[in-house]
């Protein structure tokens, strides 16, 4: 869908309850329709918000008086809640300067769902908000997900930077060297497992947190099967370093961009799950590659 949020809401709560939000939602790479950024002069605001309501996965409603005393945010409401079945919650209730009692007069069935108050201060709104989309999005892009940790997001858009490296951005050819290769995977394996980063002359460049400190715990599996898989690229390319029979040789190139490839879309799907950039696999690049270690820089991965 084009929309992880639909975020509804009385105009009285847009500045100080909306928006803010729908930067928070945006910093951790959720997409979201909020009115001012998708409405232009001259729209149809029915239409628009039509849109808006069916191509979104959820609908953060903001309860508040001023919600309740106006007619188009409980149309929206109406929108989102026909939207929801028994298998899918659409429907996440903000309350704004309300209690469970003031919303019972209006639908006691609004009343009994679970909500959060902004009482507790915007940014553990989003938080237990992103609880729910993130795992959700992750689940229908095929990422095992338990749950939504904004440090495992920060881990991964370090990773992005590591592996964003020339190594991982082509064919393995026949006429790469080895040892430069193999030089770069050993640093990738080292930057994952302890955290510390360093350019092709072993001097290190920063240090970011290792895949130990991944909170998920499906997350974490993934990880290993990842570091499981750069072992194997090591192993092979030690092989291809010894052996001299051209069959042997197209064999072992052909299972070690395999392997690459396996690295890739895995972290690219984790990466989707996040909001993060995303790699091409690095067979389906057909330009010519130079695939020699060259960090990028002296500071931090990805800039």
């Amino acid at each position: 869908m084009p929309w992880d949020i639909f975020i509804s809401h009385a105009s009285e709560d847009k500045e100080l309850v909306a928006r803010p939000l729908a930067d928070l939602f945006r910093g951790s790479g959720v997409t979201v329709w909020l009115d001012e950024n998708e409405l232009s002069l001259g729209d149809s605001l029915r239409t628009k918000i039509d849109q808006g309501l069916a191509q979104s996965r959820f609908g953060v409603v903001i309860l508040s008086q001023a919600f309740f005393a106006k007619d188009w945010p409980q149309r929206e409401l109406e929108g989102l809640a026909a939207l929801e079945s028994s298998e899918r919650k659409v429907i996440l209730p903000v309350w704004h300067g309300v209690d469970q009692s003031f919303i019972a007069g209006y639908s006691p069935l609004l009343a009994s769902r679970l909500a959060v108050s902004t009482d507790k201060g915007l940014g553990a709104v989003a938080n237990e908000v992103l609880e729910v989309v993130i795992p959700m999005r992750a689940e229908e892009i095929g990422v095992p997900l338990d749950d939504f940790f904004p440090e495992d997001r920060t881990l991964f858009d370090a990773l992005t930077g590591i592996f964003n490296r020339p190594a991982f951005r082509g064919r393995f050819l026949w006429q790469t060297d080895p040892v430069a290769f193999q030089r770069a995977i050993k640093l990738t394996l080292k930057s994952i497992n302890t955290g510390v980063v360093e350019d092709n002359s072993g001097i290190a460049r920063t240090m970011l947190s290792p895949i130990t400190q991944i909170r998920d715990g499906k997350l974490h599996a993934s990880m290993q099967q990842v570091a499981t898989q750069l072992k194997t690229i090591d192993n092979l390319i030690e092989i291809l370093k010894n052996t001299t029979d051209s069959n042997q040789r197209g064999k072992t190139i052909s299972e070690l961009d395999t392997k690459r490839d396996i690295v890739i879309g895995t972290l690219n799907k984790i990466w989707r799950c996040f909001g993060l950039h995303t790699l091409p696999i690095p067979t389906a690049i057909t330009e010519s590659t130079d695939v020699w270690e060259l960090f990028p820089g002296p500071t931090t991965p990805g800039t």
